[in-house]
């Protein structure tokens, strides 16, 4: 008998952790959220929507609770992706039980699974798309959560950020048809989810690297990316510790390198970088990514870190870290 297990991202966030559970309730899957289960409390934001949803955390299974491994080794797994489209390295001997992708990263081809990947602003417009094109609808609570992470996953529809996709806006329109909400009181849905991503008080700075992270390998190393919702002005001030912390935190998973990427507005939506440690290479992988239209420029240093604005703020995570790859494929 086969165990149908659907799997998030590495980074668990609003839209990997939504697509899981929509996915499992709708094709009857064992939703398995990519992270140990103590650290869902350092995503707020998915707390604010799953309690907002009335779905209690014990109704989810965590990658620490699964016996996906043992699973695997007897033949009875059935994996579907979602959010993503290659395992990690921790992960990737599961590959060959990869069924079924739902995405909307760019496809690396190392998956021969049956693919539906599309270049949208959410994940969870794709997964809605395969439910409904399945003959089935949501209610309220799937359209809940679905239009939840396709607000943050677009930045609320913005222009400015230019992340959504018309796909996105038909699927998030039949979504607020459904809970019979305006566009108004989706941003204020909005803000409030923004509201809660953006809380960092009660974080180490550990926490603040560990809570929207990805990993991937180069012949160069380990190489992390941690996605923080403020500037990394504003998150020195609140956390003095932070280049040496970010040091403890690189050598704790033995990377070669850690990209801080940080998303914020201050009236306008912004986006920085920075590379550690500090070095000729971490320069050349600007360089890099400025030949393909980033426009990377020098912002200053905090805290010993060399901090780049993203002057093109329409690419982001899952734009950049294949360039990152590929940086490190071409000099390697």
């Amino acid at each position: 008998m086969k165990n149908k297990a659907v799997l998030c991202n590495q980074a668990a966030d609003l839209d990997s952790t939504v697509c899981t559970i929509l996915y499992a309730q709708a094709f009857n899957a064992i939703p398995v959220i990519n992270i140990p289960r103590n650290e869902l409390r350092l995503r707020k934001e998915v707390s604010f929507v799953l309690n907002q949803a009335g779905i209690s955390a014990d109704c989810l299974h965590f990658v620490d609770e699964i016996p996906l491994e043992q699973m695997h080794r007897d033949g009875s797994l059935e994996l579907v992706l979602v959010d993503h489209n290659h395992l990690s390295d921790s992960q990737c001997h599961l590959s060959d039980a990869v069924t079924l992708i739902l995405d909307h990263h760019r496809d690396d081809g190392t998956n021969a699974a049956e693919k539906h990947i599309e270049a949208v602003g959410s994940c969870a417009t794709v997964v809605v798309s395969h439910i409904l094109e399945s003959g089935m609808e949501l209610d309220r609570t799937w359209a809940y959560l679905a239009a939840s992470a396709i607000l943050t996953d677009t930045a609320c529809m913005s222009p400015e950020a230019g992340l959504a996709k018309e796909k996105d806006r038909i699927i998030l329109a039949h979504c607020l048809k459904i809970l019979d909400m305006d566009l108004a009181q989706a941003e204020e849905l909005y803000r409030k989810i923004l509201s809660a991503r953006t809380d960092l008080k009660g974080y180490t700075t550990g926490e603040l690297l560990q809570k929207d992270y990805k990993e991937i390998s180069t012949s160069a190393g380990k190489i992390g990316f941690s996605a923080i919702y403020e500037s990394l002005e504003k998150t020195a001030e609140t956390h003095p510790d932070f280049s040496e912390e970010a040091a403890t935190f690189m050598a704790d998973k033995k990377l070669a390198y850690l990209l801080i990427m940080t998303f914020f507005n201050h009236g306008t939506f912004q986006k920085e970088l920075a590379i550690l440690p500090v070095s000729e290479t971490a320069v050349k992988i600007i360089s890099f990514l400025n030949c393909h239209s980033l426009d990377m420029s020098a912002k200053g240093r905090i805290k010993g870190m060399e901090i780049y604005r993203q002057g093109n703020v329409v690419p982001s995570r899952k734009q950049i870290l294949p360039l990152v790859a590929e940086f490190f494929s071409t000099v390697n």
